[in-house]
């Protein structure tokens, strides 16, 4: 939301913990809890959207109805598997409940709820369905083993818990894929033989690891590193602790000693150095009888 170009009042990731908490983050929490009633009392908006989160939006949404608001909450509470008695708060603070999985919209009404199903909002980053057999070949699995999914989820919070275990002096196990010599070969040219080697762990340093944003399935980090570092290897390693995969979507160097990003020269200035400053179409013309 934030992207898309929301005013973001108390961000979600500030309000949401996770585990036991001490004196302090508990008092921060009911201080902007505070704030948000106070500014649900101050404004007048159309209609107050509440998005997933049951465990505080439930609260919004008395705080939003008591100040007048027309509420209408989406991703609503999955009331068919656990605490369904919630259903009377919810018919009493919300005034129109959408929900992205079919038959909840049934429930809903059911329950004396206006309802409209508006469907999963994974749909719109995957398909609605895959061919079984691909699927298990892509990850190695067996055509016909019993296979059982874990999906943990990564917050914010979880990927940052995470960060001081990878920074400093850490042991490193570098990719199959990777400049590492194995009995005098490259253990790319082994990998790219189909070859699985074992590739032992060595010492490596990363100054600093920040998590500067965290959205959905993709997260975006600083680092800074020594010599030695696979940064694929990285990704590989948190990924395993999250419970998930992970891999680099994109990387960006900034800076290798001596040089900064003022050093960096462009595709296009090496293109006009390379035509004697015409472009790549221009100097197709220049070459053309």
């Amino acid at each position: 939301m934030k992207a898309a170009g929301v005013r973001l009042v108390e961000g979600i990731g500030r309000l949401d913990v996770i585990g036991m908490v001490g004196v302090t983050a508990l008092r921060a929490v009911v201080q902007r809890v505070l704030s948000i009633r106070r500014l649900l009392r101050a404004e007048r908006w159309d209609a107050v959207v509440l998005i997933d989160h049951p465990g505080l939006n439930v609260h919004f949404a008395r705080m939003a109805k008591q100040a007048g608001h027309r509420v209408v909450y989406y991703i609503a509470p999955q009331l068919w598997a656990w605490r369904p008695g919630r259903m009377r708060a919810i018919r009493r603070w919300v005034d129109h409940v959408c929900v992205i999985l079919p038959f909840e919209e049934e429930l809903y009404r059911r329950g004396g709820v206006p309802c409209t199903f508006v469907g999963h909002p994974l749909l719109d980053d995957m398909a609605g369905s895959y061919d079984r057999d691909k699927v298990r070949a892509a990850y190695g699995l067996p055509r016909d083993a019993t296979v059982v999914g874990l999906l943990p989820g990564s917050r914010m919070g979880e990927v940052r818990a995470l960060l001081p275990k990878y920074t400093g002096v850490i042991m490193q196990t570098p990719p199959q894929f990777s400049a590492i010599k194995i009995a005098g070969e490259r253990a790319y040219d082994l990998a790219r033989d189909g070859e699985t080697v074992d590739i032992p762990a060595r010492e490596i340093e990363i100054g600093r690891l920040d998590l500067v944003e965290h959205s959905g399935d993709r997260s975006v980090f600083e680092v800074e590193c020594g010599k030695g570092t696979y940064v694929r290897s990285l990704a590989r390693d948190m990924g395993r602790d999250l419970g998930c995969f992970g891999h680099i979507a994109e990387l960006r160097r900034v800076e290798v000693e001596p040089f900064t990003a003022d050093d960096f020269v462009t595709v296009a200035e090496l293109e006009a150095a390379r035509f004697g400053g015409k472009t790549d179409e221009g100097a197709d013309e220049a070459e053309a009888p």
